[in-house]
């Protein structure tokens, strides 16, 4: 799916306070892009451990909190029920106004919103 979208997103780029004052650490993330505002997209593959998922969804959050207007992306797929806290914490996700759940069936939708809003890369 990357190269796909690589004219509208830079692709597993990481940035930092030097590029937005209001971020703590250092953030990595999947997607980022920019039109009116900024648009960022994060893959978290919700059968991992759950400190690897709450990495994911912590630098998200930390991006949100530094950028409230940004438009977030976040692509996945439901986890398997017998893995009870990554289950919930998907359903939280996809529940939440935070990020804009996209499961990877449908991850078209990101290069939909990227063509009609005139997304280009985040950096040169």
């Amino acid at each position: 799916y990357f190269p796909k979208v690589k004219t509208y997103f830079n692709i597993e780029q990481e940035i930092n306070s030097n590029q937005f004052s209001g971020l703590i650490t250092p953030v990595k993330i999947d997607l980022m892009g920019k039109n009116e505002i900024e648009v960022f997209g994060q893959s978290i593959d919700f059968e991992k451990k759950g400190y690897s998922i709450e990495y994911n969804i912590g630098n998200l959050l930390q991006i949100k909190r530094a950028l409230p207007n940004a438009k977030q992306f976040v692509i996945g797929c439901e986890p398997d029920r017998t893995f009870e806290v990554n289950h919930r914490i998907w359903n939280n996700v996809r529940q939440t106004s935070e990020f804009e759940y996209v499961d990877v069936s449908e991850v078209e939708r990101i290069t939909e919103y990227a063509v009609i809003h005139g997304v280009t890369p985040l950096f040169e």
